[in-house]
């Protein structure tokens, strides 16, 4: 899992999430999120590199962090912080 989120070649996707892992202190917090993020790549169709990783919806983003939240996996703090930046790219 720390190759696909240190190291190049990183399915689409996964860039979105390095800020989101970055501002996770907690070792258990990041362990489920790390857990989350693995399973949901194993289950991503694997095909053909696109040359441009698609953007990430930011309405999606912000539901995956609510979701994050609910599960205990980010403390208030890091939901606000990570909205904050959500919102602040549309």
């Amino acid at each position: 899992m720390q190759a696909l989120l240190a190291g190049g070649g990183q399915p689409a996707g996964v860039d979105a999430y390095r800020g989101l892992l970055a501002g996770i202190t907690d070792p258990a917090q990041r362990a489920l999120v790390e857990q989350q993020l693995a399973q949901g790549l194993a289950n991503a169709p694997q095909g053909a590199a696109a040359s441009t990783p698609p953007v990430p919806d930011p309405l999606d983003q912000l539901k995956r962090l609510g979701e994050l939240r609910a599960a205990g996996a980010l403390t208030e703090a890091e939901f606000a912080a990570e909205k904050a930046r959500v919102l602040a790219t549309m």
